[in-house]
């Protein structure tokens, strides 16, 4: 017999964070029972920066799943086709940053070599089959990657000087963006309000997933996988350097631009499992994560 399902609509979506520093890295508790930031003058130097990593990073990670079609074949081949929308964000902090803020005084000439923001976004068509031989049961999946937008933002050095009403910013760095539905820029590479441009995609790509499922016994099993093992060759519409200034207003220009591709892998995740059946109605069980490539 022949088996199957069919699902259309926002009902999976999974958020995931991963950070190498944690809340208790940033609120610290009072006396009374209050929490409050590590920048709070309650909190002295040494408590708080002594917590921060060199470069601080927290990334954000999201995975909606738009329409599933999948079913058993008569020879015990299971089969399923995915459509996703995918969205990997990593924004990274200099601990010179907190530094800074923490002692206060004059932040002009500040290196901000450690600052920057990467956003990669795209639509992932998944085919994937698998089979149970024994005891051992695997997966395999192949996904098409299309890119829909992506940006890359190093800040080199920033300086600021006054306070207030009478404050100014400065600053240079280099910039990256992938984003053909969008007209961000003028004639003379200054941003400007973004409208609707080319239809179309950014990018293209090709990821594979790989897993197993062993049974030690009726009760005990043990799994491993790893996806994503891939990346999408980005387009690059934006590829400069990055100049901005603020006073009364914004100025944010792009100079030595020059269209360019890239490929760009995506972040490995890395899964191990052990599941342990207490009776038919309960499980237990242990499962750990890691995500692998470059944190910006």
């Amino acid at each position: 017999d022949v088996s199957g399902y069919f699902g259309v609509g926002a009902d999976n979506w999974v958020v995931s964070a991963h950070t190498n520093v944690g809340l208790n890295n940033f609120l610290f508790p009072t006396e009374d029972g209050q929490l409050v930031i590590g920048l709070d003058d309650y909190v002295s130097e040494e408590m708080f920066l002594s917590g921060l990593s060199p470069v601080n990073s927290a990334g954000v990670s999201v995975n909606g799943n738009v329409i599933s079609v999948g079913g058993k074949g008569k020879r015990g081949i299971v089969f399923n086709f995915e459509a996703n929308i995918k969205s990997n964000n990593v924004l990274n902090v200099s601990k010179d940053v907190f530094t800074v803020l923490k002692k206060g005084g004059d932040l002009s000439g500040i290196h901000f070599s450690d600052f920057s923001f990467d956003t990669q976004n795209y639509l992932e068509l998944a085919l994937g089959f698998g089979k149970k031989c024994g005891n051992l049961s695997l997966g395999f999946k192949v996904k098409a990657l299309l890119g829909v937008a992506y940006a890359d933002v190093s800040i080199n050095q920033m300086n600021v000087s006054g306070l207030g009403s009478d404050m100014s910013v400065n600053g240079t760095g280099d910039i990256k963006v992938a984003a053909k539905m969008l007209d961000y820029l003028d004639d003379n590479g200054r941003f400007v309000s973004p409208s609707l441009g080319k239809v179309g995609y950014s990018g293209i790509g090709v990821a594979f997933d790989l897993g197993a499922v062993y049974e030690i016994n009726e009760k005990l099993e043990l799994s491993a996988s790893i996806g994503d093992l891939g990346g999408i060759n980005w387009q690059y519409d934006t590829d400069g350097q990055l100049s901005f200034k603020y006073s009364d207003d914004f100025d944010i220009k792009v100079a030595g631009n020059e269209p360019s591709q890239k490929m760009k892998m995506l972040p490995v995740n890395l899964n191990a499992g052990l599941r342990y059946r207490l009776n038919n109605t309960f499980l237990v069980g242990l499962i750990a994560n890691a995500k692998t490539g470059k944190q910006s």
